[in-house]
């Protein structure tokens, strides 16, 4: 899913906002393009954590519908935001939005980026739909969880 620019541009004064601000180039882009499967399917399970609550809570409110579509469509989201550097991992290995500045990338990138994402998409759904049932069986949430 690609969010309006509006929403992005929300996104970004609120990092500003909130001084989260990061320095990024033309070689983050690069970066993300050269994502390994193994790299994607981590970086998948990181994200369904760190959305864990609103995984649950659709769970539990239509335990008997499919919850890979929407659960899918939260994370490519996160993942979109992330290949435009709008949505980094901290230390906690949480998401965080992030203001970029003018370290947009260009036409011809936003392109392969989404071209890239398309292309990944089978393979997120897959690691979602494999991943789900194991993620709602679990006696206690990741919160919940000794560090």
């Amino acid at each position: 899913m690609t969010p309006d620019k509006d929403i992005i541009e929300t996104i970004e004064k609120m990092a500003l906002d909130g001084g989260w601000k990061t320095d990024i180039d033309e070689g983050y882009f690069e970066d993300f393009l050269k994502l390994s499967l193994d790299d994607l399917e981590r970086l998948t399970v990181t994200l369904m954590f760190s959305k864990e609550k609103s995984i649950r809570r659709r769970y539990a409110e239509h335990p008997n519908t499919s919850q890979v579509p929407a659960t899918v469509k939260e994370i490519e989201t996160m993942l979109f935001l992330m290949s435009r550097g709008h949505l980094q991992i901290n230390v906690f290995s949480r998401p965080q939005i992030a203001a970029i500045g003018n370290a947009h990338p260009t036409p011809e990138m936003e392109e392969r980026l989404n071209a890239f994402l398309r292309k990944m998409h089978p393979f997120i759904h897959n690691t979602v739909q494999s991943a789900l049932p194991w993620f709602l069986s679990r006696d206690k949430p990741q919160q919940e969880l000794p560090l």
